[in-house]
């Protein structure tokens, strides 16, 4: 965390500064704040902040005499001054004398004060870098991030070797080989997320990404201050490595993600680069792989993956759009549609690079994956199916062997769709059922607990079982119901009351129709006239 001391006379003005970003989850920390200059210098002797914010007018000492005062003291600490005053001669006499920034009390905004603190880090990393090496300590791990997001963004030659150095002296990871994975966090409806939505859940996210990414590789992991996208560099060996590392982690991103925020996300990554000069060109092929997995409905997209389909065709692109809707919806008519056709456009191209089509056949094994994910197959089993379909992309040589491979994943999605196996998020929505029959049970609140879209855990269900979900519900709680009517233990109103029924009005209502008689008149006519079980 990087120290800030605040000093303004106005005590309002303080509160505004404090309270206008979230400091801590932007890698900065207020340690003090004064009202006047000469308390500053006594702040500053005391707190050792790394970047002071102050006011331009203030009683018996100013900012800029307190600015001038420290460089005489060769105190290091980059200056952000503050004024009401927009008059060009405060302006020009500030950043003569050393200032980072200079900003306009009224007009002073979040992003504003970000760029002007991230200014002052750099103006920090640039000064340890022409410097001693620094103490076993290392460099913050906010300058860390800061370093990798000005590379990443981009950045002047000056500022991009500055950055390169304090990587290298944080220690934290290898010069290369490198890769860079995108994350797009969105709703739990897949919408975007306003910067209000997102911003108080930043860090907390971050910190659970870096957490997952680092245990299975070395990793720096940050916000790139784009709403909803998070990035990491991660070390890796190469392309093979690449694709398994990432497949094997955005599943714990994303059922962690889920879990705990209840936030979808989509992953891209990068091809493998040789070190952190390329860390530019990596977040464009990291990008365009996120938006390439959220457009064929797929949870992950890696470029090393693709090989030469970076730029593949666009009726190759609107054939793998159309199979991840298919798969989306449940639609198995449409999604033998697409496969042959996509059987028929890789015959067409006659002259197509081998490593093209194996990437098209990688985003065939992608989709397959997020659709076992969403029927609730364990981690497990979905990355070792993965790494075997994996494995046979390796052998493709031609037209005919990717002809072959799109056939055998097509088998593999009929499985999924028309086989006899119950799916597990099924079998968990019908234990959830059989626990919660005396409570009101919702088709929202069933799919919030086994992890899928209400609309999407609908067609699934309707799709396997041949029955609503609305219908299972009731016919599990009348059936409940015969059992106690029969028991005679218990009256309608009470038996209404334990299945969580409204009322014994509506539960009459609810039963008649599921049974063709009254629960009074299935008791009498099931015990007999004279109480007895028949």
């Amino acid at each position: 965390m990087y120290k800030v001391l605040v000093v303004d006379d106005e005590m309002l003005a303080r509160v505004g500064i404090k309270s206008l970003i979230p400091w801590e989850q932007e890698g900065f920390t207020i340690v003090g704040e004064a009202d006047n200059g000469e308390k500053a210098l006594e702040e500053i002797y005391k707190l050792h902040p790394d970047i002071i914010i102050t006011d331009y007018k203030m009683p018996i000492m100013d900012g800029i005499e307190l600015l001038l005062r420290c460089k005489k003291e060769q105190i290091p600490s980059p200056f952000i001054v503050l004024s009401a005053y927009s008059d060009y001669e405060y302006v020009r006499s500030t950043l003569k004398n050393g200032a980072v920034d200079y900003l306009l009390k009224l007009e002073l905004e979040p992003e504003g004060l970000l760029q002007a603190l991230h200014k002052a880090v750099e103006q920090i990393c640039e000064a340890q870098t022409a410097a001693a090496p620094p103490p076993a300590a290392g460099v913050p791990e906010s300058g860390l991030r800061h370093a990798y997001r000005q590379l990443i963004n981009g950045c002047s030659p000056a500022q991009a070797k500055a950055c390169r150095a304090v990587i290298s002296q944080a220690g934290s990871m290898p010069s290369g080989p490198l890769a860079l994975a995108a994350f797009h966090i969105l709703s739990a409806e897949k919408s975007e997320l306003t910067a209000a939505q997102f911003g108080d859940t930043v860090g907390p996210v971050v910190n659970v990404i870096g957490d997952i990414v680092g245990s299975y590789a070395p990793a720096v992991t940050l916000s790139l201050h784009r709403d909803g996208i998070i990035c990491t560099v991660f070390q890796c060996g190469d392309d093979v490595a690449c694709v398994n590392i990432v497949t094997a982690m955005a599943l714990r991103v994303r059922e962690t993600v889920k879990y705990l925020f209840n936030y979808s996300t989509f992953i891209g990554c990068s091809l493998v680069k040789r070190g952190t000069e390329q860390l530019g060109e990596a977040w464009g092929e990291a990008a365009d792989s996120m938006h390439r997995a959220e457009l064929y409905n797929m949870d992950v997209c890696v470029a090393a993956a693709l090989g030469s389909s970076g730029t593949g065709a666009a009726t190759a692109e609107k054939l793998l759009e159309r199979i991840g809707r298919a798969a989306e919806n449940l639609d198995y008519g449409a999604l033998q549609g697409a496969f042959r056709d996509i059987c028929a456009y890789i015959l067409d191209e006659k002259g197509a690079d081998p490593q093209y089509l194996c990437g098209v056949c990688c985003l065939l094994v992608f989709q397959l994956g997020s659709l076992k994910r969403r029927m609730g197959f364990a981690e497990t089993e979905i990355i070792e199916g993965q790494q075997l379909l994996q494995r046979q992309l390796r052998t493709l040589s031609g037209q005919e062997s990717a002809i072959r491979f799109v056939r055998n994943v097509n088998m593999e999605f009929k499985k999924l769709m028309d086989g006899d196996r119950e799916y597990p998020s099924i079998a968990r929505a019908k234990a959830y059922v059989e626990e919660h029959l005396a409570g009101d049970i919702s088709l929202e609140d069933v799919a919030e607990y086994v992890s899928l879209s209400a609309n999407y855990f609908s067609k699934l269900f309707h799709r396997r079982t041949g029955q609503k979900f609305t219908a299972y519900i009731t016919d599990k709680k009348v059936k409940a119901a015969k059992a106690l009517l029969l028991s005679g233990n218990k009256n309608v109103g009470e038996i209404a009351a334990e299945l969580g029924f409204e009322n014994t009005t509506y539960f009459s209502k609810v039963f008649k129709k599921a049974t063709g008689v009254t629960p009074q008149a299935y008791q009498q006519g099931q015990r007999g006239g004279d109480g007895e079980a028949r």
